[in-house]
């Protein structure tokens, strides 16, 4: 098949995406689009991470706990995010069940995470292998956190079965699903390593200097950063799939 474009003859390439409607559910075919998507995701990072510290650098010692406090303005914005996410997932249910709706559940997973959920219903942190040998919680409780963690486990594994293939693939052509994704667990990774650095490192006699509170900051603005990351996620997967364009044409010739 040919197209003219721009009085141009070109040879349309067919591509899989058009056969397989289901694979707009995490990714549409690779435009230019999808170089904007990765553009404006990066770009939001720096710009969350860059804001934050220098805010938090302008306000008085007082005011920089109140920013970084549990619940306080940083965090709960990180909530608005996810919980957003959630939100935009349920109400495209449609357009893959199944994903839609593990996906919807594993961003509220980090959401309760971030509002301290796993010490919340628990003698302690579940996250702790000291939890899982502490005699002094109750054999039941740990029974419910080990099963809610094997449900967990299957529902990744079912996710995973399902999208994987297209993940990578969304990541190899440059899809802005799959590297918003990418840069948004990268995000939550930094910002963990940064809330553990002083803890580790003590472990082998060794410590960061330096203000407490803005090493607090970037903890929290890496963080930020990566639940808007997740929201973008979603939103340019639930964006309607684009009609072939110039991207998808090749030059032949005349």
């Amino acid at each position: 098949m040919h197209a003219e474009v721009d009085g141009r003859r070109y040879r349309q390439i067919p591509r899989e995406y058009d056969r397989d409607p289901e694979i707009h559910v995490t990714q549409p075919p690779p435009t230019r689009r999808s170089w904007l998507q990765i553009g404006i995701t990066l770009g939001m990072v720096a710009i969350v991470v860059a804001v934050s510290m220098v805010v938090t650098a302008q306000l008085p010692e007082q005011g920089q706990k109140d920013l970084l406090r549990e619940w306080g303005p940083m965090e709960n914005a990180s909530l608005v995010a996810l919980f957003a996410g959630v939100a935009l997932l349920l109400m495209f249910v449609k357009r893959g069940v199944r994903t839609m709706l593990l996906s919807a559940l594993f961003l509220a997973t980090i959401a309760v995470r971030e509002m301290d959920g796993h010490t919340a219903f628990t003698t302690g942190g579940i996250e702790r292998t000291e939890y899982y040998v502490d005699p002094n919680v109750p054999i039941l409780e740990k029974a419910i956190v080990l099963l809610f963690f094997v449900v967990m486990g299957y529902a990744f594994i079912v996710y995973l079965k399902d999208n994987w293939d297209r993940f990578c693939r969304g990541l190899a052509e440059r899809h802005g699903t799959s590297w918003a994704i990418i840069i948004a667990i990268a995000c939550f990774i930094l910002g963990k390593l940064a809330d553990s650095a002083n803890r580790l490192l003590g472990r082998i006699g060794l410590s960061f200097t330096g203000d407490d509170l803005m090493k607090r900051a970037l903890e929290e603005s890496i963080e930020l950063a990566g639940a808007f990351a997740f929201l973008l996620a979603v939103i340019f997967a639930v964006l309607p799939p684009r009609t072939q364009d110039d991207t998808d044409l090749e030059p032949t010739a005349r």
